[in-house]
This record gives structure tokens, C-alpha cells and sequence, in this order.
């Protein structure tokens, strides 16, 4: 037996999720629709036909968040009872979907059936363009890629230009502090020098003030010998 479903639209607000794709669990088959990227309530109306046999009784449907980055998040989950009747609209909590029988009686042999080729075909159809839909944006996330690329090239090449700028810039700076570090030795060689003429000039004025003391000393004492000589003078001239 061959059993329809259909993924129509979103009708509620999943929590402002906008990269949408359902996954669709029947009978171990996994079937998923396109991802509708950037709205927050996508329309699909996609229909898969799934194989199914009287032990199957129900199948599932999950809610993602498809994202290129980061990890792909499952937003919803649900269990659904097989519509054994016609085809029919469902709304779910998010969801409205329409499934059941593709014919109202069991039907042998739909293979050569022109409906179900046709959507069989749209099945096809629509993977395709989902694969196409992918390799568009992976062209578009390697052009991205090339371009950032490429401005990290443009970049180090400035950084490049920037760091032989930075290092010729040092190199002078070392050579003017060699120059200067070489004119403060000669500055303190030549403080050194001055320093010693000073020690050598304050030792020559000690020796100095010595000998004009002493000669201080020595002219005080003929000061008191020649008043001797007067006072004895005065004293023989006044006999």
C-alpha cells in the first residue's frame, strides 16, 4: 500500500526560527522537505508517497532549524495516527499537513499509476532543487570565503609594509641612542675630568690659604717686632 503526505505550511509562530525544513518518519523511510531559508512561516506544499504495509500505523514528523554554522536544531516533534480515509487537511500544533490514502481503496501496483509517477516526479524535482539551492549557496559561501581571503592577504601584506616601517623606524632610534649613550660617556669622561681639575684646584687654594696664614702670621709677628723696635727707640730717645 502506498500512503500520501503533504507538508503544507507553518500556521504559528515556532519562536521566530526562520531557516525551516520538516523531516518525515514512515516505516523506517526518511523523507525531508526543502529548507526555506529566512521566514518564519514557510509554504511548502511538498507531497511524499511513502511504502507502507497493515503493521504501520503511524508516522513522524520533525520540526529543524537548519544552520550553516552552528549545529542543526530540532524544534518540534510529533507522532501522527495514519489517516486510513481520503486525503485530508490536519493542523498540528505548528503544522498543517494533509496525508492519507492516495486512493480511497487499496490499489496494487500504483507504480504504473500516472498520478503517482507524477508526484514521485515532483519528489525528485523538488530534491533537486533543494541539492541546486544548497550548491548556490555554498558557491556563494566560497566566493565569501575567497574574498575574506583576500583581504586577509591585503591585510598581512599591510601588516607586513607596517612591521619593515616599524623595524627601520627601531633601527634609527637604536642608532641615535648608540650616538647619544656615546655622547653622555664623553660628557661624563668629561665631568670626570673637571671633577678631578676641581679636587686638584681645591687642594692648590688649601695649600694656598696655608702659605697666606703662615705669611699672615709671619708679617703680624715683624708688625710686633718692629713696634718693639720703635717703643725701645722712643724710650732711648726720650733719655
Amino acid at each position: 500500500m502506498l500512503y500520501y503526505i503533504c507538508i503544507n505550511k507553518i500556521h504559528t509562530d515556532v519562536g521566530k526560527y526562520n531557516d525551516l525544513y520538516v523531516e518525515i518518519k514512515c516505516n523506517n523511510k526518511i523523507k525531508k522537505t526543502t529548507t526555506i531559508w529566512n521566514k518564519e512561516y514557510p509554504i511548502w506544499n511538498e507531497e511524499f508517497i511513502f511504502t507502507i504495509n497493515n503493521n504501520i500505523k503511524s508516522f513522524t514528523i520533525t520540526i529543524y532549524d537548519k544552520n550553516v554554522w552552528l549545529a542543526t536544531r530540532k524544534l518540534y516533534e510529533k507522532n501522527i495516527k495514519l489517516n486510513n480515509n481520503k486525503i485530508k487537511k490536519f493542523n498540528y500544533r505548528y503544522l498543517e499537513i494533509s496525508h492519507g490514502m492516495p486512493l480511497y481503496e487499496k490499489i496494487n501496483n500504483l507504480e504504473n499509476n500516472y498520478n503517482y509517477l507524477n508526484i514521485k516526479f515532483n519528489l525528485y524535482k523538488n530534491k533537486t532543487d533543494e541539492v541546486f539551492k544548497e550548491n548556490d549557496l555554498l558557491k556563494e559561501e566560497i566566493n565569501n570565503l575567497q574574498k575574506n581571503n583576500i583581504s586577509i592577504k591585503e591585510t598581512n601584506e599591510n601588516l607586513k609594509k607596517n612591521n619593515n616601517d616599524l623595524q627601520e623606524i627601531n633601527t634609527k632610534l637604536i642608532n641615535k641612542m648608540t650616538i647619544m649613550k656615546e655622547k653622555i660617556d664623553e660628557n661624563n669622561n668629561e665631568n670626570i675630568k673637571l671633577n678631578n681639575n676641581m679636587d686638584k684646584l681645591k687642594i692648590s687654594v688649601d695649600k694656598s690659604n696655608d702659605t697666606i696664614k703662615k705669611l699672615n702670621t709671619q708679617i703680624n709677628n715683624q708688625k710686633n717686632n718692629i713696634k718693639e723696635i720703635l717703643n725701645i727707640c722712643n724710650s732711648i730717645y726720650n733719655i
